[in-house]
């Protein structure tokens, strides 16, 4: 049986939407100084932004394979459910590395920027698998939507930023 490699997160760390206690108030961004209030979706607009920019830095992964594996999971999700959509995004991390890396991008903000997965803190490590599998229902619909709600973002930014050829350019047009 071959070994996924996914986000692995460790007990410790800790989301920054559930440190600010209720999921309805806007939690502070801690970018600037300023601590401007942002909105969840300004959230995740920005993490969508940098995992893009970091995929594209990256140069291990064409354009044209995560703008396609980035268009191909929201529908995914909504006819099989987050867990299918995964379990067949993770099946041959070898084969597609940018179902991997896509996989990584929206597990990493359900859970540790959105807060979704607060109740699994308690366990060591936390895998996207493992976290479907471990939470309670009401926890694995608020994913599920949390995740369509954080595509839209990612497939924006894929499409304004990466191209449609087979090479990544680092130039500046």
């Amino acid at each position: 049986m071959s070994t996924i490699s996914t986000v692995v997160v460790k007990k410790s760390s800790k989301s920054k939407l559930a440190a600010q206690g209720d999921s309805n108030q806007l939690p502070k961004s801690n970018t600037s100084g300023n601590n401007a209030i942002q909105s969840r979706d300004q959230l995740r607009a920005k993490h969508a932004l940098e995992q893009i920019e970091q995929l594209k830095k990256s140069g291990k992964i064409t354009d044209r394979e995560i703008k396609s594996a980035v268009a191909g999971l929201p529908a995914m999700i909504h006819m099989n459910g987050l867990g299918h959509a995964f379990a067949f995004y993770l099946s041959d991390p070898k084969g597609f590395p940018a179902r991997l890396a896509v996989v990584n991008a929206v597990f990493d903000w359900l859970n540790n920027h959105s807060g979704v997965y607060t109740s699994l803190q308690h366990l060591d490590i936390i895998t996207p698998l493992l976290a479907i599998t471990q939470s309670d229902l009401q926890t694995h619909q608020i994913a599920q939507q949390e995740s369509q709600a954080y595509m839209l973002w990612l497939k924006k930014f894929a499409r304004a930023l990466l191209t449609d050829s087979d090479l990544n350019t680092s130039s500046d047009h």
